[in-house]
């Protein structure tokens, strides 16, 4: 009997603890609603920024219908711009209070649901907070505190209890700004070495001291550095100075401001030198030189110039005064060396000297090659020279140019001339055979030239037949020339066929030949006389056809 009453006892209770478990509730599913900032922390804002931060509500499983927050700030480094409605409660809201109070640093917002209350309600933004940074904000880390959060449920009742999480933002000082300004260069021209200076102002108009780097840029290139330390608000002056040492055209600057131009020149100095510079020669040439003076805007009372040459292949026939001190300067010193190879001559003006004194001649300095001279280039070297201005005073510096000149020797280059008898009268035809050769491995440019002298006319010469030729490595050829012999004249005559090859520049002969032949009056001398122009004229016919 009491076996079975405890049996039923048993029943009973499991029945009971049955239906007390199918009571209680799941706190797991539901839990502890959130209301937090987020982000829970904006770091580097600087005075000025604009930021915004989300206050996000976790329902946690429950439904919601209305909420109401207040938040603190702190007045003193930011300033609420604005509060607006996030995705909470739908997009059909009421909106019941917004309170925005800079002044003590307080966000109110309420905000409640039309409709029915989704059960249960997704996390969301209830509100977004924009902010700004003050601009005399100081460095730091502020907070952002939920000082009040009420929640309402699907049935209008307060949500509890709710979780708080607040937020901070921080503020980092606004950094050095260094800036460059009123960039100055002088000079701006002038003559090389030119040495200039380069300034700029710099300034530090950040929220911060900071160190500037002034860079001197030639052509964007970095030549110089400075560097510095500025306070908030403070500036400087920063200077180079710079030598340009050559002649140019350069784009100077201070860090990236816009570049300044430099011209800078050649110095101009009074010149002295040998006219013309190159000279090309052959043994036994005469040639003159000119030593020509720019005063380069001074004025030139006298000159006193000493040249040196190589006595071994030249050699000074004489020196004379040039157009540069008037036309009757006072010869101070003449003096010829031939033998150690050297030229002094000393001028003065006579009467005023006008400033400036053109460019002109100095003097004239005639030379010749000698006969055994070597082939090479030579120097004419101003040794020495002095110039005074028109009050007497040497002009100092003075740059000089020497000259050269350059001996050429021809070689291998030969032409002859013969004829097929050397009798001819009234009838017969001249064969003029003209043989010229190029031997050489190189090729040579000359000048032929062909003429004909008659002894008993006076020695009357007159020329046939002048081209410029070039001739190639190995050349060699014969031209023959048929010329008609007509009535000449009733006299006899002997005549020379003369042909040469020479220098282009020079003239000077390279290879030369002659041959002689004769004319024979006969019959019809009642022809008369025949001048020997004429004659020539006729030859020059010939040679033509």
């Amino acid at each position: 009997m009491k076996k079975y009453m405890l049996m039923a006892v048993l029943a009973v209770v499991l029945l009971l603890a049955t239906n007390a478990s199918a009571q209680i509730p799941d706190f797991t599913a539901s839990g502890k609603a959130t209301v937090s900032i987020e982000p829970a922390s904006t770091p580097g804002l600087r005075p000025g920024d604009a930021f915004s931060v989300n206050v996000t509500v976790d329902p946690a499983g429950k439904g919601v219908s209305g909420a109401e927050v207040k938040i603190a700030f702190d007045a003193a480094v930011v300033e609420c711009e604005d509060v607006s409605p996030g995705d909470l409660l739908g997009d059909s809201l009421l909106e019941k209070k917004k309170v925005i109070d800079n002044e003590n640093g307080m966000v109110r917002y309420a905000l409640y649901r039309r409709g029915s209350t989704p059960v249960p309600t997704e996390k969301g933004t209830f509100a977004v907070l924009s902010f700004k940074v003050k601009d005399d904000a100081s460095e730091g880390t502020y907070y952002l505190r939920i000082s009040s959060a009420k929640l309402t449920d699907e049935n209008f009742a307060y949500i509890s209890p709710i979780e708080i999480k607040n937020g901070t933002f921080t503020i980092v000082p606004v950094p050095a700004n260094i800036t460059f300004s009123d960039l100055r260069v002088e000079p701006t021209e002038g003559v090389a070495p030119l040495e200039i200076g380069v300034c700029a102002q710099v300034e530090n108009n950040g929220g911060s001291a900071g160190e500037y780097n002034a860079t001197l840029k030639i052509n964007e290139e970095v030549v110089k550095f400075e560097t510095g330390w500025l306070g908030v608000g403070e500036n400087t002056t920063v200077c180079f100075n710079y030598t340009f040492t050559e002649t140019g055209t350069y784009n100077v600057t201070i860090d990236g401001l816009p570049p300044v131009e430099v011209n800078v020149r050649e110095k101009v100095v009074p010149t002295v030198s040998v006219e013309p510079a190159s000279t090309p020669l052959c043994p036994g040439d005469v040639f003159s030189v000119n030593v020509t003076v720019d005063p380069a805007g001074r004025g030139v009372s006298a000159a006193d110039v000493k040249i040196a040459f190589d006595a071994a292949v030249v050699e000074c026939e004489d020196v004379s005064p040039g157009n540069l001190l008037g036309d009757r300067p006072l010869e101070g010193k003449k003096v010829i060396d031939n033998e150690n190879g050297m030229v002094r001559y000393a001028l003065a003006r006579i009467g005023d000297t006008p400033v400036p004194t053109e460019k002109g001649t100095f003097a004239v300095l005639s030379f010749k090659v000698k006969d055994d001279a070597s082939e090479g280039t030579y120097y004419l070297r101003i040794s020495s020279a002095k110039l005074t201005d028109e009050n007497f005073n040497y002009i100092i510096p003075i740059r000089t140019e020497n000259g050269t000149f350059t001996i050429v020797i021809e070689e291998g280059l030969h032409i002859t001339i013969t004829t097929d008898k050397t009798e001819y009268t009234t009838g017969d035809i001249i064969l003029a055979n003209i043989t010229i050769a190029n031997p050489t491995e190189e090729t040579k440019h000359v000048l032929f030239n062909w003429w004909v002298t008659v002894p008993s006319k006076g020695f009357y010469t007159a020329p046939l037949a002048t081209t410029p030729m070039t001739l190639p490595p190995s050349y060699n050829k014969t031209f023959t020339y048929p010329i008609t012999v007509g009535y000449w004249g009733a006299d006899n005559f002997s005549a020379v066929f003369c042909v040469a090859l020479t220098n282009q520049t020079t003239n000077k002969i390279i290879s030369s030949d002659a041959t002689f032949w004769n004319y024979e009056a006969r019959g019809a001398r009642e022809a008369g006389e025949k001048s020997i122009e004429s004659i020539v004229s006729e030859i020059k016919r010939s040679l033509h056809h």
